[in-house]
Formats: structure tokens, sequence, C-alpha cells
């Protein structure tokens, strides 16, 4: 007790009820008392000490700048203040809306928007668009904002149609024929000459919408390929790993 008493805990350990006094750590020696007339340091009638307000006793043992706090003074113990905070821990911070933006609207001069080929309704644009004027970003910040996206999606467009993108799309194409790749390959190239693309106009507006690329693409081709070959033989359903199919609604194309 003595070592709590020194090391100033034992006032945590035994704090007293609320109203009680609390004796100090050691009472001043009897040679030490004032003398009569001296001024004992008591509240003065009409001084300042007397407007002072009464507060729970457990508060003697804060430091000197919290022993008369208003707040903490509400409580009646130690314990009661203990349970305060931990209560308003469990409970979070509460949302008071101090710090939710102030929505805007634009006006009809937003110009900003994404390529038809990326954004071909609009719909995405819209969204960007709605978002960003709920979070109240000014109009010229939300326009180059769109911008920024529009000309990172052109980016991957070009990349696309670099010999990254094409080597991509024969991976793919690879994996989906397998040993008959060269074959499907060269069926694909006979349909698109057939086609016919004398000025490019063509080829021009495959690469722009990354068409050329699309294994998909490639694979409709082909299939159509295989119906132009020379043998004339018309298949349906073919493709890299399972057997052909004469398809039943086109006439056999007998030899002469």
């Amino acid at each position: 007790m003595e070592f709590l008493r020194r090391m100033g805990l034992a006032h945590a350990f035994f704090a007293p009820d609320a109203g009680a006094t609390v004796l100090a750590d050691d009472p001043e020696p009897a040679s030490s008392a004032p003398d009569a007339g001296e001024d004992k340091g008591g509240p003065k009638p009409g001084g300042t000490d007397a407007a002072k307000p009464s507060v729970p006793g457990w508060m003697n043992m804060l430091p000197d700048d919290l022993k008369t706090d208003a707040d903490l003074a509400r409580y009646d113990s130690i314990g009661s203040y203990v349970k305060a905070m931990k209560a308003r821990d469990a409970e979070g911070p509460k949302d008071d809306g101090k710090d939710k933006p102030e929505p805007v609207k634009y006006d009809g001069n937003f110009a900003a928007k994404l390529d038809d080929v990326d954004d071909p309704f609009g719909n995405i644009g819209g969204l960007l668009k709605g978002e960003m004027e709920k979070r109240g970003i000014p109009q010229k910040d939300a326009e180059a904002l769109v911008k920024a996206i529009g000309a990172e999606m052109e980016k991957k467009r070009s990349m696309l149609q670099s010999d990254d993108g094409r080597r991509w799309r024969d991976g793919t194409l690879a994996k989906l024929w397998g040993d008959h790749a060269a074959e499907r390959t060269a069926d694909a190239r006979r349909a698109f000459a057939a086609l016919g693309d004398a000025d490019g106009s063509l080829r021009k507006a495959l690469d722009s919408t990354n068409t050329s690329v699309n294994p998909v693409f490639w694979e409709a081709m082909s299939r159509l390929g295989s119906l132009l070959r020379d043998d004339g033989a018309a298949y349906s359903g073919e493709t890299g790993g399972r057997s052909r199919q004469r398809d039943p609604y086109r006439p056999v194309e007998y030899p002469r």
C-alpha cells in the first residue's frame, strides 16, 4: 500500500464515492501550519473561489487543468465515466452529414463524351456524369475526366491493332482450333477475299472497331470460308476438334 501511495496509484484503486473529500498524499506537518492571522488559502466571501462549481471527488486525482472540467463533472465516479466512453465507442462515429458533398448540376454545354465505339448508346457517359454530379465535382473537372477516360480507351484500341494485339488474337485462335489452326485460318482469309475490299474501307472499319482482332469474327469467317473451298463440299457445325458433318440443306456437288 505504501508503494502504491508513493507512486500516486492509491487514488486510482481506492477512488472515493461521489462528493467525498480526498485527503492529500502527505498531510502538511504541524510545524508548517500557518500562524493565526495568516491567509489560510480558504474560500473568501465574494471572491472567485466561492463561484467555483462543486465537482465529484474522483476528479481530484486528475491533472490541475482537468480538475474543474465541466464535462467530466457530469460523471459521479470514474466508473461511470469509463462506461460512458465505452458505450460511445461501441456506437461508432455518427454521420452528421457534414462530410457529404453538395450535389451540382451540369449545364447543356457539357461537351465531353466517350467515342461511339466505346459507348454507342451514351449510357456509360451518362452514368459518369450523373455520379460526378452527385459527388459535387465541378463541371470543368468532370469534363476533363471524361476526356481522359476516352483518350485511354482509344489508346487501348491502338494497342490491340499493334503486334501485341495480333499475337493475342493468333494465340487465342490456336487454342480454339488446335491442330486445324492453319486450315481454319486459310478458310477465314478465303472468305474475306471473297467479300471484296478493293479500296480497303472494309478492313479499315474492322480495324477501327477492333473487329479484325476479335477471335469470334475469325471463327465466323472461317466457317464461311469452309463453304468456299475448291472441292465444293458444304459442312455445318465445324470446329477444330470435331468431325465434319455435311449440311443436309445444300445439294451435293458430284464430280462430272
